[in-house]
């Protein structure tokens, strides 16, 4: 099991979250990610040097994918109800979507609403309960369901103290999905949420993203 408390130096010894890989990191260091799923959001005010550039890396590209988002399952149909089914989801919820087929779905105000509108959700907060009513109407349990659970960007390198921006950064092999935001925010994107943002870099690279 891994964890934040780990020495970082080795794959046997590695961090458990991509924030605590991201904050230690210096000029010239490379951060490797192991190949797998990484859920969070990573807001770092860190910056390489000219001829030190800090590099962020997968161990082998196409390999690693950071999410904003959790797979959501075991969904039941509401009583007296044809077309809206719940499942437990305690986590906030920025966004839901039919991953398979690339639908994002509309918040409405009630679980009534969500029976007469197709591709539409409602989360009770209080009672932990997330409602939907799929693109076609069918069971969520035929489609890949997954519901954004960061208002975060997946990686967001901001402005470091003392620098007009982040510079030598180069990001390679990484894959970044589900970032989503109800809300608007004072800060980059607005209602848009990236899975990568430089906030006005200088010699920064994206590779293989």
């Amino acid at each position: 099991l891994k964890t934040d408390a780990a020495s970082g130096q080795s794959e046997e010894d590695a961090f458990a979250t991509v924030t605590k890989g991201l904050q230690g990191l210096k000029p010239g260091d490379t951060l490797t990610l192991l190949p797998g799923e990484y859920v969070g959001a990573s807001d770092v005010r860190i910056t390489g040097a000219e001829g030190q550039p800090l590099i962020v890396r997968a161990q082998k590209a196409g390999t690693v994918t950071l999410r904003g988002d959790v797979d959501v399952t075991g969904f039941q149909r509401v009583p007296g109800m044809r077309y809206t089914w719940w499942t437990p989801l305690e986590s906030p919820v920025e966004g839901v979507a039919e991953r398979d087929t690339s639908t994002m779905y509309a918040f409405v105000p009630s679980v009534a609403e969500v029976e007469d509108v197709r591709r539409a959700c409602f989360h009770d907060s209080a009672a932990g309960r997330l409602y939907v009513h799929t693109s076609d109407s069918a069971s969520p349990e035929t489609h890949r369901m997954v519901a954004s659970v960061t208002s975060g960007f997946g990686i967001i390198f901001n402005i470091p103290r003392g620098e007009r921006g982040p510079h030598d950064i180069v990001v390679e092999g990484l894959a970044f999905t589900g970032y989503m935001s109800r809300d608007a925010a004072p800060r980059p994107g607005s209602l848009t949420r990236w899975g990568l943002y430089f906030v006005q870099p200088e010699r920064c690279v994206v590779r293989k993203c």
